[in-house]
């Protein structure tokens, strides 16, 4: 009996069973079919349900509750809609990504090998931009505020949006950017417009993994919320601190306790009310929200005792049209509300 061949409707004892075009066309039907069989599956997939809220009150959040996913969702880098983490030259990345990947304390080689990797990033990006050491060593220490503000606007511009983006991210933090940038918003901290302009590259900046830490180290939270008090009028200055937090709570766990230590949580919570009307300061700032709940219980109940849970859903009813808003809104709320 001669064998069955796989995807033949059945099996024939005649010749035409040999015949390559019949073959075929049986095999080309039934992928057909397990390609419609693959659609139909997927199509019964859930879909998430909205979470609307009135309150942060005990009955609020139980309403809230109710209609909460079983399981809050975590950070999502589509959902979050951040820039990737720096992406430096092939021959260079793939030491350190793949060292900075696995998580926890680094010995000494782990941490030489991706300092020799980060600097090798550094001379590649100079070849491209080579006055990013102008700018870190001279206009940002300028004594006339319009250079400062100009040299930090023109990092935030290098630091993304950048063909070299992602390496001058590396090669402004190399140089000694972090700190002159945290510096120079200490100088002129009653300039609003520097406040503004170093926030946007703080945020930048924290797109890269290393930069976080070193943002943190740098003083860059506590300057950030200095900049938020002072200025609360100013959707620009509140801008550059909700979405630096964003970014610095991203991927680093410890970075969460310092914006809560700091006291950024207030201040975030009175922009989103301040700023209703500004979409992409409610986006950020729901996104901050939503990565600052994923970890420490106080961190959350910090969030819940300033009214965050009320600003986040009146966000979410007030830009329903806004993707990002209510992504990153519905999120956080569910991570709030589960125990």
């Amino acid at each position: 009996m001669p064998a069955t061949r796989r995807g033949a409707a059945a099996v024939k004892k005649d010749d035409d069973e040999n015949d390559p075009k019949r073959i075929k066309l049986d095999n080309e039907e039934e992928e057909a079919k397990e390609k419609e069989g693959a659609t139909t599956e997927e199509s019964k997939a859930p879909e998430s349900q909205p979470i609307v809220a009135t309150d942060d009150s005990a009955e609020g959040a139980e309403e809230i509750k109710d209609n909460a996913p079983e399981e809050p969702p975590g950070p999502s880098e589509e959902a979050m809609k951040v820039d990737n983490p720096t992406v430096p030259p092939e021959d260079a990345s793939k030491t350190a990504a793949a060292i900075a990947s696995v998580g926890g304390p680094l010995d000494e080689k782990q941490q030489a090998e991706i300092n020799a990797a980060l600097e090798k990033v550094k001379e590649e990006a100079l070849k491209a931009t080579p006055h990013i050491p102008t700018i870190v060593t001279e206009g940002l220490w300028d004594d006339d505020p319009k250079k400062v503000e100009d040299s930090l606007t023109e990092l935030a511009n290098l630091s993304f949006g950048h063909e070299q983006a992602g390496p001058n991210r590396v090669t402004i933090s190399l140089t000694g950017g972090l700190l002159a940038i945290v510096k120079a918003m200490g100088k002129h901290a009653d300039d609003p417009d520097i406040q503004a302009a170093g926030g946007r590259a703080l945020q930048n900046l924290a797109l890269d993994q290393n930069n976080k830490k070193g943002i943190a180290n740098s003083g860059g939270i506590e300057v950030l919320v200095s900049a938020m008090k002072k200025f609360p009028e100013d959707a620009a200055v509140q801008m550059g601190g909700c979405g630096t937090f964003q970014n610095l709570v991203w991927g680093n766990d410890e970075n969460r306790m310092r914006i809560l230590k700091a006291g950024a949580i207030p201040e975030v919570i009175a922009a989103m009310t301040k700023h209703a009307d500004v979409a992409e300061l409610q986006e950020w700032a729901c996104g901050s929200l939503f990565l600052l709940s994923v970890g420490e219980p106080e961190v959350k109940q910090a969030i819940l005792d300033n009214r965050g849970l009320s600003a986040i859903a009146k966000s979410i009813e007030d830009h329903m049209d806004e993707g990002g808003i209510r992504e990153k809104g519905r999120n956080a709320m569910a991570r709030l509300l589960w125990p």
